[in-house]
Order: structure tokens, then C-alpha cells, then sequence
């Protein structure tokens, strides 16, 4: 099953930090980019683009104008980014978010990190976006909250912030939510649906 699930960002992380240090991108100790706990990046990328597949083909495609990378913790810090989430080489939908975490490695090695007094545990293609956050699905459903988590073993996004999905008829609001990347199966908490006339 690991094989089956296995997927590139490992590869393409190590060509952007290569592809960073030939451009003499590194960052400077001194410059004042965010940290991921106490540590500063190593490597700093502008722009940014990563794909991650699995034997299906393509699962998500993120750009952004920037791009911290912590490589002994296979975190990236990233801001303003756009993130496609695919399903069997279809896409599935559009997430937009001012910041985001995402765990590089191939391999399963979780990562603990404190952002905004939230401590978010991030394993293998992990995401974790805050600030901001839309996600769009092929259909048109819309989902706006401050943060989500996406986890790559489950192929869910899920969060326990205040959320407000708008569909064509109706807009539902509540606090936390369970969803596909599609947003075809979509759970809501604590829920208030409004239906439109």
C-alpha cells in the first residue's frame, strides 16, 4: 500500500533546494523570515511551484510567490498560495490561503508545529493552510474558513474553525467540518443552513 500512495515531493524539494542554491536565493541568518518553531529557514524560494504524485498521476499542484524551506524538519513555509487537489488526474478543487505548512518528505516521519497557539501535527504530504482560506470545487460549492488541515493518508481536509460553505441554493455555516478534497462528501458541525429563495 505504501508503494501505491508513494509520491515525488521529496525529489522536486531537493530540486528546488538545489535549483534555490544555484540561484543564490539562500537566505541570509539575519533576514527576518517567519520561523517554524525556533529555527530560521535554511533556504528561501521565489517563486515557488511543487506537484505531488502517487500511482494515480498528479494529486495537488501548489504556486506561490515565496517559499521557506526547513529542510532538516521536511517543512515549507509558504505564503500566499494557490493549491490544486486532484482526484485520478481530474482536478478536484481550488484551495487559496495567505500562509501554509506542508511536510515534504517521502517517508513517514510526523513533525509537530505551533502556529497561532495551535500545535499541528504534519506527516507525508500534509498541508496545513491558514489565513484566508477558500476552497472551490469543480461544481462551484464554496468553503471559506481560517484554517484547514489537509491529510494526505486520508484524502480529507478537515477543520474546527468556524466554516461557511456556499453552494448555488443555500449557505450553511458552522464550526468545524470533515470533507473529500471535492467536496462531494462534506460533514459540517454545530451547523445553520440558510436557504436561498
Amino acid at each position: 500500500m505504501g508503494s501505491a500512495r508513494s509520491f515525488l515531493p521529496l525529489l522536486i524539494f531537493s530540486f528546488l533546494v538545489g535549483l534555490a542554491g544555484c540561484r543564490g536565493s539562500r537566505a541570509p541568518a539575519s533576514a527576518a523570515a517567519p520561523s517554524v518553531g525556533s529555527e530560521a529557514p535554511e533556504l528561501t524560494m521565489e517563486p515557488v511551484r511543487i506537484q505531488s504524485y502517487s500511482a494515480d498521476g498528479l494529486e495537488w499542484e501548489l504556486e506561490a510567490p515565496r517559499a521557506q524551506g526547513y529542510t532538516t524538519k521536511n517543512i515549507m513555509h509558504i505564503n500566499q498560495l494557490s493549491v490544486s487537489l486532484f482526484d485520478k488526474g481530474q482536478k478536484s478543487s481550488d484551495i487559496k490561503a495567505d500562509e501554509g505548512l506542508i511536510h515534504t518528505s517521502q517517508q513517514s516521519s510526523p513533525t509537530s508545529e505551533t502556529v497561532s497557539s495551535r500545535t499541528i501535527t504534519l506527516d507525508s504530504g500534509d498541508m496545513y493552510l491558514y489565513g484566508n482560506v477558500v476552497v472551490v470545487s469543480t461544481d462551484g460549492a464554496r468553503v471559506d474558513t481560517d484554517w484547514l488541515l489537509y491529510r494526505k493518508s486520508t484524502d480529507l481536509i478537515t477543520s474546527t474553525a468556524p466554516v461557511k460553505i456556499t453552494r448555488d441554493n443555500s449557505v450553511t455555516t458552522g464550526v468545524g467540518m470533515e470533507a473529500k478534497p471535492d467536496l462531494s462528501v462534506l460533514n459540517i458541525f454545530n451547523q445553520t443552513l440558510v436557504i436561498k429563495e
